[in-house]
């Protein structure tokens, strides 16, 4: 016990370990996103706002991943980073555990840190946490899980901690709660009024860090050389789509920021940091029309020079029309995304449940375009039960919607989604932790009756290339400014990748840049020569390029 706690929070990678040093010697094709830890961010500053603390700070393992690459041992990394960045010694340490993904990184560090402060309480919160409470508290190095959103029982935990007492809270769990599942399977108390949130606790984290990172955004004109954070407007979602498991954290039910108090947030990011673009981190940002509007319109008035607005997590066909387009665009957001997830009705009803009106999704990317936005839209393949003449459906409806650009997924089973329970009854998945952290967004590693892994990778990646560069629908519509800069966001971040490049050359083709075209294939020769990457691409896949020019 301790009147004024000091705390230590932790921000861990969503990669799995074994592609984390790849990750930053380039050769990874799944790099590490790097983007704004709201959630600790508002943890903190709630925190700060409700007890009385002693010193806190941040054990940021994923801003300074990048200095993995300075040791032979992850485990000599873990301690490096311990000694750089914490300068007190922590009562109560605070870890996120998001995803299943970071099971690896997590394995390794949690003996480090209970090691190096064996008196420390170790608390954990996070979608992975709430969901697998029970495998993390049989750990000797764990103390307590805190299920669901953190601001209210953290809060509470510091204050019982504080004062020697003890009680129970909603969804915090110590270890001889898992018996009461009365009291383990709780989750915390919201926030309702989402005003009550202090600004996040920006100070607490390597802000310049997040800010020069990619991030999640589109890289379309400037956009990459502005700088990015991450901001929340909304929590909750109403929709009971099969593969989300957000709901495990902030619930079903919509909360909504006043508009003003995300203004002011952003004015304030723009002065202190020089932020001038916006990430909304949002799981249904469009969720009410006059709301979504007003908010782009007060975003227009604020007059920040330069200042931009990108949804990466996009934007809900069904309740999207004209008028917010129109808002959009006013706005001068440049880049819009549909989480459209599949193009046959069948799978949207039966399967996902996530209804999406297929015939209003080809509307709206049709108007968009003509406007001049570039339209990114998701898909997500491999759904149990989900047929290879299901799966052709959505291809033929991709072929007809002619999004400039559409990313492809494979149906990832989450814990508290359910179609992690769908595979488990099926028996594809047990739960086995080294075999769940594995499975990632764009990766398999089981078969289904309707699919093997090898066979559904190979699938989507040769859809990838087929409609997004080979056939990016911007060819046949003559805008080849708009793929230029399409395959540049590629390049920006897969230097080997000769299908953006190929596109650049057709694009300079269709501009009569005829120089131009010479030096992009000249660059893919290089490449293929020189780049076991781009060769390995090239002699896999040369079948879909059109002609043979590069072997010329």
């Amino acid at each position: 016990m301790k009147e004024n706690p000091n705390i230590l929070f932790v921000c861990i990678p969503t990669l799995p370990l074994d592609l984390l040093r790849e990750s930053f010697a380039g050769e990874s094709p799944h790099p590490q996103i790097l983007t704004t830890p709201l959630g600790i961010l508002y943890l903190s500053a709630y925190m700060k706002k409700n007890n009385d603390i002693g010193k806190v700070g941040l054990l940021d393992y994923n801003a300074f991943l990048p200095n993995i690459v300075n040791y032979t041992k992850i485990e000599e990394y873990l301690l490096a980073e311990i000694d750089n960045q914490v300068k007190f010694e922590p009562d109560i340490i605070g870890i996120s555990y998001m995803f299943t993904t970071s099971y690896s990184f997590f394995e390794v560090m949690i003996p480090i840190i209970r090691k190096r402060w064996p008196k420390a309480l170790i608390v954990v919160g996070g979608i992975h946490a709430t969901n697998y409470y029970k495998l993390l508290l049989a750990s000797p190095n764990i103390d307590i899980v805190v299920r669901g959103e953190g601001e209210i029982a953290f809060t509470e935990l510091i204050k019982q901690y504080s004062n020697n007492t003890h009680g129970k809270i909603r969804g915090v769990i110590h270890k001889d709660d898992v018996a009461d599942e009365l009291h383990a399977l709780t989750v915390s108390d919201q926030i309702t009024n989402l005003d009550e949130l202090p600004l996040p606790d920006w100070d607490l984290c390597a802000m310049e860090r997040y800010a020069t990172s990619t991030g999640r955004r589109r890289s379309i004109g400037d956009t990459l050389t502005k700088r990015i954070a991450s901001i929340m407007t909304t929590r909750g979602c109403p929709f009971k789509c099969t593969f989300c498991a957000a709901h495990s954290i902030n619930g079903r039910k919509l909360r909504f920021r006043s508009i003003d108090k995300v203004m002011e947030e952003i004015t304030a990011l723009n002065k202190r940091y020089g932020i001038t673009l916006i990430d909304i981190n949002d799981d249904l940002f469009n969720a009410k029309k006059d709301r979504t509007i007003l908010l782009l319109k007060k975003f227009k008035a604020l007059r920040i020079p330069d200042l931009e607005l990108q949804i990466p997590s996009g934007l809900y066909v069904n309740l999207l029309d004209k008028d917010i387009i129109d808002a959009i665009i006013e706005c001068d957001i440049k880049i819009v995304n549909f989480a459209v997830e599949s193009g046959s009705a069948y799978v949207q009803k039966n399967i996902i449940k996530k209804n999406v009106n297929l015939d209003k999704a080809k509307e709206l990317v049709k108007y968009c375009r003509s406007k001049g936005l570039t339209v990114r839209c998701f898909f997500i393949f491999g759904f149990p039960d989900e047929t290879k003449d299901l799966m052709e459906e959505t291809v033929n409806y991709i072929k007809e919607l002619k999004s400039d650009w559409c990313t492809f997924f494979i149906a990832t089973p989450l814990k508290g989604a359910e179609i992690y329970d769908e595979f488990l009854k099926r028996g594809y998945i047990q739960e086995n932790m080294e075999l769940l952290s594995s499975l990632f967004l764009r990766d398999r590693t089981f078969d289904t009756k309707e699919i093997s892994a090898v066979d559904l990778q190979e699938f989507i990646y040769r859809l990838n290339l087929d409609i997004n560069f080979v056939n990016n629908p911007n060819f046949g519509d003559g805008d080849f400014d708009k793929a230029i800069d399409l395959f540049n966001d590629i390049l920006s971040v897969y230097h080997f990748h000769i299908f953006a490049l190929y596109g650049l050359y057709l694009s300079y083709i269709g501009k009569g840049a005829q120089q131009e075209a010479e030096n992009i294939l000249h660059r893919i020769k290089l490449l293929v020569q020189s780049n076991e990457q781009s060769k390995e691409m090239y002699h896999k896949y040369k079948d879909l390029l059109p002609t043979r020019l590069i072997e010329n």
